[in-house]
């Protein structure tokens, strides 16, 4: 499912079709779900390049997940990494594609990059010395 979500979750709002009897190709018509993310390996936000395996209307092996819950997280690839050390990573928002992070607890080492002070330590989500 993960694989497909991957593949395919950002053409589950095409709707995708073929005209039985004419010998043409299925068409799709609509807007890809991530239609606003930079930098995405999406090309545009039409429904006009819905790869065979995510159509659902012909047996497919991912097909079948189009009416899945979309999972921005998956679609986008992201990666979440805290931006600074006394951050740790809490979760993904599949609604959203966005990371969310937590502090890490008081007293977790780090380095505030001060090279006079010892035993530094987050205290409340900020590196101390």
């Amino acid at each position: 499912g993960q694989q497909c979500m991957r593949n395919c979750g950002n053409y589950a709002t095409c709707m995708c079709g073929q005209r039985r009897g004419t010998g043409l190709n299925s068409t799709c018509t609509g807007a890809t779900v991530d239609v606003e993310h930079e930098g995405s390996r999406w090309f545009g936000s039409t429904c006009n390049s819905v790869p065979t395996q995510c159509m659902h209307h012909i047996q497919s092996q991912c097909g079948p997940y189009k009416y899945c819950e979309r999972d921005l997280c998956l679609i986008r690839a992201v990666t979440c990494i805290p931006p600074d050390q006394c951050l740790e990573n809490d979760m993904c928002s599949p609604a959203s594609g966005l990371c969310y992070f937590k502090h890490r607890p008081s007293g977790y080492p780090c380095n505030d990059g001060i090279f006079y002070t010892v035993d530094d330590q987050c205290v409340e989500g900020v590196c101390t010395g």
